[in-house]
C-alpha cells in the first residue's frame, strides 16, 4: 500500500519550481518527448553528446533550458 503521508522537506533540500511557474507556459509535451526520444537513441544526461549541449546553451543542466533550447534538442534528437 502506497502512503499518502508527505515526508517533511528538511532544512537542506532544495525544492525546484516547476517550469510553468517560471516561464508562464506549459513545456511537458517537450519534456516527455525529449525524454521518449533520448530513451530511444540510448542517450542519458551524462552522454558526452548532451554535457556538450548543455555547455553550449550555458545552462547549468537539464532543468534550466529555455523553451527555445528544448524545442531545439527536441528536434536535434528527432533528426538523429
Amino acid at each position: 500500500m502506497v502512503s499518502t503521508v508527505q515526508r517533511p522537506i528538511l532544512k537542506n533540500q532544495a525544492i525546484a519550481p516547476s517550469k510553468i511557474e517560471t516561464t508562464g507556459t506549459d513545456l511537458s509535451h517537450l519534456i516527455t518527448k525529449r525524454d521518449v526520444l533520448m530513451t530511444l537513441r540510448g542517450f542519458d544526461w551524462q552522454h558526452p553528446r548532451m554535457l556538450a549541449y548543455l555547455e553550449r546553451c550555458g545552462a547549468k543542466s537539464r532543468h534550466y533550458l529555455t523553451e527555445k533550447q528544448l524545442k531545439n534538442l527536441v528536434e536535434k534528437l528527432e533528426a538523429l
